[in-house]
């Protein structure tokens, strides 16, 4: 059988590196194989991965060596659309390789990449959600998808251009036993069905008997090559990996501690948050006392996730934490965000006063293995240092409570052990609450299991008895039943048929009747008929609470503005403050100005609720709007929410770390506030990095022609629109102009005065 992929000599060091992140590495995989890379954070798997898709040949800066071959060919010299055929690359983070916003789009796009006809693509499409199992059809939502689904769809869609080779990056991170079982089994039915399957991953047990061979890597060699049954138990016990059961005895568990059963910390009280969906939790009662561990497991979507941000929102101001509330935010980046390791340590003890504050932040390096890391950047950082600088910087606060959620991201099992015992050692009396799917680490490190089950408490106890008993009635059930509350109902981009150039167009039109009328009472009346647009599309509730902000912060900043400095007399005095004074038709002016702003901007958000940022693009693209400035537009509509939202959780997480803004000095809260930016800014980059790396990987190509399944198309009902707004915009411009002109005595005829007249009363 011919060789699907080889490496001969391939090694690469980064621009910054000090030594090579892959050295020397030379192995081949045959078509059909499932191969299993394994190896410690930090000893090159990710880079190799890359390598072998041939994107850091193509757009790294650092130093590549040796050669790879894809079926004889070099993977960084084919054009993107044969390499989109030929191999696939799937990241760690499905949500920023998202390219689409419904399931169909997103799996088409490799295959529209690679030049297919429409009829193609749609049986690509048809034939995927089948094979990775994925309900809902094509139109459903990405963003109604599970955690677990959109790993799946991820899968679909880096193989939507029929690539024979797939590459893999941690796929299980996030998954629950049940999910995780269930990818590996698709994983290992993709291979025996003559693709070849390249999978790097921490959590060795699932993938052990599915894998007909295994690459052990350390510090960027490759030292073990070979079938699972013949790797050395003692390589992987050296290295720190995860050793599958069957292979070692399981670790002992350390001794439990301490618990002050009449001392509580935690009294969360039928904390309850729903989302649009419906999934969320449900009257979830939970206490803990002085000294406890408590783990939280349960089945993507069953809640574990939403009842620590409640907690976290919650906190003192309802009496859920006694003492101190500190929790790392799920993306732990978003809790970095001083310049230096030493300075994120330190952070809290300068905040709270505490004294000694180099000794502890030495004692406290120590403990997380970070003190040869003190003086970088944090957000320089590896995923794993990354993680665990942001728990050490919490723990240096001091909390009573520390709330983590998923660990073991991006570590391997030596790192996460070492790190769960410096917690437990740091915290002391306090306590620990942390969401895992890692059951052996809930029986390890918890001195309690609550098990979620549709966002409702199913089972809280004892480890080991409440594992067992959870597995005794089916921990599966409980996947399906967290899988269908993160199953809302299905959402389409068809209850709109407009084409999207139509709604471009109407978008416009709200602009040129905004700047054509000047009277409040037909502003109003466009304002109105803009919301109702918008309301009518169903947009989330984040959308609606941007809209409601961007609109309060436009009408009271531009009335504010005119009724302070309005200059033409006569003028009215309604109030006056000292030296400032606010005038009635400044008011007045300030009110028609910001209905004016008001209608575009919800026109705007009107656009966003209605249509998926792939078709604006589109629809950009065809009405001869650069690339650049179309890609700019769709990128914004897609992330600014997001970042506004990760805005948010940084501000929280220094608030938790720290003293509250008003009790600092006005310069101080502002320089503090810039410091802001540095977590934005690289998470900004990652996003944009990982985007990036998948539409490469998926044959984007910005300077040649693409397939489309589904073609941009004027129906009857857009010419319909498209004339009705056309005969509106002359109707309100023409008088307008007439307007205008008789008003700055350049033309005037007798027999427009009625006009004129409709005009100054209504326009």
């Amino acid at each position: 059988m011919p060789p699907a992929l080889t490496l001969d000599g391939v090694g690469y060091r980064h621009p910054t590196g000090e030594r090579d992140a892959v050295s020397g590495v030379s192995a081949t995989v045959l078509r059909g194989q499932l191969v299993l890379v394994a190896g410690p954070t930090g000893c090159g798997k990710s880079t190799l991965l890359r390598l072998c898709a041939g994107l850091l040949q193509r757009h790294g800066r650092g130093r590549f060596a040796g050669t790879v071959g894809l079926a004889g060919e070099d993977p960084a010299g084919l054009a993107p659309a044969a390499r989109v055929r030929c191999i696939a690359l799937v990241g760690q983070d499905p949500d920023d390789q998202r390219v689409a916003a419904t399931v169909g789009d997103e799996i088409a796009f490799a295959a529209e990449s690679a030049g297919f006809d429409a009829q193609a693509i749609d049986e690509s499409v048809g034939r995927l959600l089948a094979t990775l199992g994925l309900p809902g059809g094509a139109d459903r939502a990405v963003e109604a998808l599970s955690s677990g689904q959109r790993q799946r769809l991820s899968i679909a869609a880096s193989l939507a251009a029929g690539a024979h080779v797939l590459l893999l990056d941690e796929p299980l991170a996030h998954l629950d036993p049940q999910s995780a079982a269930e990818l590996v089994e698709r994983l290992r039915a993709l291979a025996d069905g003559g693709k070849t399957v390249v999978i790097v991953e921490h959590r060795l047990e699932p993938l052990w008997l599915a894998a007909d061979r295994v690459w052990v890597m350390d510090a960027g060699r490759l030292v073990c090559d070979a079938p699972p049954a013949e790797v050395p138990v003692g390589l992987l016990q050296r290295l720190g990996l995860s050793v599958p059961r069957w292979l070692a005895p399981p670790q002992e568990r350390p001794p439990a501690t301490v618990v002050s059963p009449g001392r509580t910390l935690l009294d969360a009280r039928a904390l309850t948050h729903r989302f649009a969906s419906g999934d969320g939790i449900h009257d979830v009662s939970l206490h803990a006392g002085a000294g406890e561990r408590i783990a939280l497991v349960g089945a993507n979507g069953a809640g574990k996730s939403t009842l620590l941000t409640a907690m976290a929102a919650a906190g003192a101001g309802a009496g859920v934490a006694r003492g101190r509330l500190v929790s790392v935010p799920p993306n732990p980046d978003l809790g970095l965000f001083c310049p230096t390791v030493r300075e994120e340590l330190a952070h809290a003890p300068e905040e709270r006063r505490f004294g000694d504050i180099e000794a502890r932040v030495a004692a406290i390096a120590a403990a997380f293995s970070l003190t040869e890391l003190l003086d970088r950047p944090p957000q320089a950082l590896s995923r794993g240092q990354r993680l665990r600088v942001a728990v050490a910087a919490a723990l240096a606060a001091e909390p009573a409570i520390l709330l983590l959620d998923e660990p073991t991201a991006g570590q391997d099992p030596d790192q996460v052990e070492r790190m769960m015992q410096a917690t437990a050692l740091t915290l002391g009396d306090g306590v620990l609450l942390f969401a895992t799917h890692d059951l052996a680490l809930a029986r390890r490190h918890a001195t309690r299991v609550v098990v979620l089950e549709g966002g409702r408490v199913r089972l809280d106890g004892e480890p080991d008895a409440v594992l067992s008993e959870w597995s005794l009635i089916g921990a599966g059930s409980s996947a399906a039943a967290g899988a269908a509350v993160a199953m809302p109902a299905v959402a389409t981009t068809t209850r709109a048929a407009l084409d999207p150039r139509s709604r471009l167009a109407l978008v416009a039109l709200v602009g040129v009747l905004a700047v054509a009328l000047d009277s409040a009472r037909p502003l109003l009346i466009l304002l109105a008929a803009v919301a109702a647009v918008f309301v009518a599309f169903g947009p989330s509730r984040r959308l609606v609470g941007a809209a409601l902000g961007a609109l309060v912060a436009l009408t009271w900043s531009t009335v504010l503005a005119q009724g302070l400095f309005y200059a033409e007399q006569p003028r009215v005095a309604i109030v006056s403050l000292g030296p400032l004074t606010v005038y009635r038709e400044g008011v007045q002016h300030g009110l028609v100005q910001s209905l004016r702003f008001s209608a575009m901007t919800l026109a705007g958000f009107a656009l966003a609720a209605s249509t998926p940022a792939e078709r604006l693009f589109s629809a950009m693209r065809a009405l001869r709007v650069s690339f650049g400035l179309s890609f700019l537009v769709v990128t914004a509509l897609r992330f600014v929410p997001d970042v506004a939202a990760e805005w948010v959780a940084v501000r929280d997480a220094r608030a938790r770390r720290g003293r509250p803004a008003w009790q600092r000095l006005p310069w101080a809260w502002v320089r503090l506030e810039a410091a802001l930016l540095a977590p934005l800014l690289a998470r900004t980059l990652r996003r944009a990095r990982a985007l990036a790396e998948s539409l490469d990987a998926r044959g984007f190509d910005a300077a040649a022609p693409r397939a489309v399944r589904r073609p941009l198309l004027f129906s009857p009902r857009d010419r319909f629109l498209l004339g009705g707004a056309c005969v509106t915009a002359v109707a309100v411009v023409v008088p307008r102009l007439f307007y205008a002109l008789y008003t700055s005595d350049t033309w005037y005829h007798p027999a427009l005065r009625g006009l004129y007249a409709g005009v100054r009363a209504w326009l």
